[in-house]
Order: structure tokens, then C-alpha cells, then sequence
């Protein structure tokens, strides 16, 4: 099976607070108010129940809640490439509109 990639890294780390709120880790009110860590804690307890989610999978359970994107590591690879033509074109028009520019002057 292929590892997943976690493409939104605010929300893995927002995942990875609440994954140690739920192991009865000490957070911090800065991460997670105090008033909402119970709510919180049973929101995800009973998903992870009715969901039966596997212990292993809990990390990728609440990113995904979140709203996080997962990739295989292809389709990872595959978005940088694409992401980087597109820079490449972005770039290279950039610089002929600055040219069209100068010689306009």
C-alpha cells in the first residue's frame, strides 16, 4: 500500500493537538481552549466508535474531519510536477509582460 501524504500542514498539525488531546496529553489553552477540549474529546471519541476506527488510523481520521486533502504519494508527486510547470509558464509570461513593458517605454 502506498504512505499517504498529509498536502495541508496547519491542519496535520492542528490533527496532531487534537490526537494528544484525546491521549490525555496536557495542551495548552493557546492550542485549544479549555472550555472546548470535553466537546472536542467526545466529538472524536464517538467517531472514531461509530466510524470503528482503528487506533493506527486515528492521525488520518481527524485531518481528513478537518477538512485536510490526503494523497498517495503519486498523486503527490504528480501535483508538485504540475505545480511547477505551471510556475515555470507563470514565470516565463511574467517576464515577456515586463519585456512588452520596457520596450513600450
Amino acid at each position: 500500500m502506498s504512505k499517504i501524504v498529509f498536502v495541508n500542514p496547519n491542519k496535520l498539525e492542528r490533527a496532531k493537538v487534537l490526537l494528544d488531546l484525546l491521549d490525555g496529553k496536557k495542551i495548552s489553552p493557546d492550542k485549544i481552549s479549555f472550555s472546548e477540549q470535553d466537546r472536542l474529546k467526545e466529538f472524536y471519541e464517538a467517531g472514531f466508535e461509530a466510524d470503528e476506527v482503528d487506533k493506527k488510523d486515528r492521525l488520518e481520521y481527524i485531518y481528513v474531519k478537518l477538512g485536510g486533502l490526503v494523497r498517495t504519494e503519486a498523486e503527490q508527486s504528480a501535483a508538485e510536477k504540475k505545480a511547477a510547470k505551471m510556475k515555470k509558464e507563470f514565470e516565463k509570461k511574467s517576464e515577456a509582460d515586463k519585456k512588452k513593458l520596457e520596450d513600450e517605454d
